[in-house]
């Protein structure tokens, strides 16, 4: 449960920020990657990048600071323990920790699309989750507990976005070649 509460309320500014920021860019992305308007492309996309990060930045550290509070004006009641809070901020400190990375991740995957390729979003994802578990067993293993989980999602995460701008990279160097 505390899991559970930690990541939902992690997914809350990623949905609002990244989502919502790379489905504004989409249409403008869709129409430079249509036309090969690379300089309108790269132009939409750097620009986004920039916002999702600041935003998404500010958001991280904020939430991070007031993690405390937060968790304990919702959820100090009933059969959830003052242990129970500081524990479930202490997930969601670490969930905090990979916000930049996962509202990133909707802005790049459709930086792809625009361009017509699913093929490498979808070998970044899958291999950010084979990563993912590989991480979560070995943190479990290594008696992290409870924090073996956000852990390994904050850096699977990271690694995720990571080769999804790798990719990208390679992608638009490619294009850009091509006369």
């Amino acid at each position: 449960t505390i899991f559970t509460i930690a990541e939902h309320m992690y997914y809350f500014p990623v949905g609002v920020i990244g989502v919502s920021l790379a489905t504004a860019a989409f249409p403008l992305l869709s129409q430079a990657g249509a036309v090969r308007d690379m300089k309108s492309f790269y132009s939409t996309l750097a620009s986004s990048l920039w916002r999702v990060a600041g935003i998404a930045l500010f958001a991280a550290l904020v939430l991070f600071l007031l993690r405390e509070p937060i968790f304990r004006i919702l959820y100090l009641s009933g059969g959830f323990t003052i242990e129970n809070v500081s524990l479930a901020a202490a997930v969601f400190g670490v969930f905090t920790l990979g916000i930049v990375f996962q509202s990133a991740i909707p802005l790049l995957v459709r930086a792809f699309f625009a361009l017509q390729d699913t093929i490498m979003p979808t070998i970044a994802g899958v291999s950010a989750v084979l990563f993912n578990i590989v991480l979560a067993y070995v943190f479990l293993q290594l008696g992290w507990g409870i924090l073996a989980l956000p852990w390994a999602l904050v850096i699977s995460g990271a690694f995720q976005c990571l080769l999804l701008s790798l990719l990208l990279f390679v992608v638009l160097r490619r294009n850009r070649a091509k006369p």
